[in-house]
């Protein structure tokens, strides 16, 4: 079942990349798209930091691909514009909207673009 309790130090887990930790609460019940007070999830933070082995449990155990962060934009978008290429690639083949647009106006793509990010020919090729 799960608890804030649960949730707070999964997102801690998370934070330091400790797939372990992160695995053992995961499998204790705590959910993967519980938001914080700033508005970010297991599977949000995982995908926007690159943290791929995180991201990978996160989606095995229900992400939702569609959640959006305190700036209305997919874990896509900040993983394109930290250029997090293998993070796009599965973000993309897990359904995470490509042309969603945030509360700012912007794309995975145009975020890639702007920061000259190697992300753009994977988004592109996935449009």
């Amino acid at each position: 079942m799960s608890t804030p309790e649960l949730e707070r130090a999964l997102f801690d887990a998370v934070a330091r990349d400790d797939v372990a930790t992160a695995r053992a609460l995961i499998d204790a019940g705590a959910d993967v798209n519980a938001k914080n007070a700033r508005e970010d999830s297991a599977f949000l933070y995982a995908g926007a930091e690159g943290l791929n082995e995180i991201l990978a449990l996160t989606l095995e155990r229900g992400a939702d691909v569609t959640s959006t962060n305190r700036f209305g934009g997919t874990a896509l978008i900040p993983a394109a514009e930290h250029g997090h290429v293998d993070t796009v690639r599965m973000l993309i083949e897990a359904g995470v909207p490509v042309d969603h647009v945030n509360e700012p106006g912007w794309t995975a793509l145009q975020n890639a673009e702007r920061r000259g990010q190697d992300a753009v020919a994977t988004l592109l090729r996935a449009r």
